[in-house]
């Protein structure tokens, strides 16, 4: 969604720089907010689309993908689960660390995790070490392959 919360604020300003850096840029979101006025005010393209629509824009388009919660399992395994050619370079930076907590009240996300998800994005990138720890339980080779993992920590 546009809302003016955690990780919608990383897609916006993420977005937003690079726009400024000279990137052509579209922020999509499965909710409206008021982020959406404030990404057109900068001259950043956004728009709001369904799951299916935005799985669809992405798949066709050449271009860099950045799926920006863990939340958003769904489309991350459906861009890289072989079905697109060329695949589609996509970037997955997961925030939550509790992954625990998650999983008991969304289960979907640990089924994501261990259909190899992680291993068939282009990068995964997590805010710090520990996070990337919590997550191998539920991982099927319980480790994410070092060559795809990023770290940008927090503060």
């Amino acid at each position: 969604n546009f809302r003016r919360e955690g990780a919608q604020l990383v897609a916006a300003t993420l977005g937003i720089e690079l726009s400024k850096e000279g990137f052509e840029v579209e922020v999509v979101s499965l909710g409206d907010g008021p982020l959406s006025v404030e990404l057109a005010n900068a001259k950043v393209s956004n728009a709001v689309l369904t799951e299916d629509e935005v799985i669809e824009k992405c798949a066709s388009e050449n271009c860099m993908i950045l799926i920006n919660t863990v939340m958003l399992h769904s489309i991350a395994s459906a861009l890289t689960s072989g079905k697109y050619s060329p695949p589609p370079n996509v970037t997955w930076l997961i925030h939550e660390s509790d992954i625990p907590t998650l999983v008991r009240s969304d289960p979907a996300i640990s089924t994501a995790l261990q259909s190899g998800v992680t291993t068939r994005c282009s990068r995964v990138v997590f805010v710090c070490k520990a996070s990337s720890e919590e997550y191998k339980q539920f991982l099927k080779s319980n480790d994410i392959p070092s060559d795809n993992l990023t770290f940008i920590h927090n503060g």
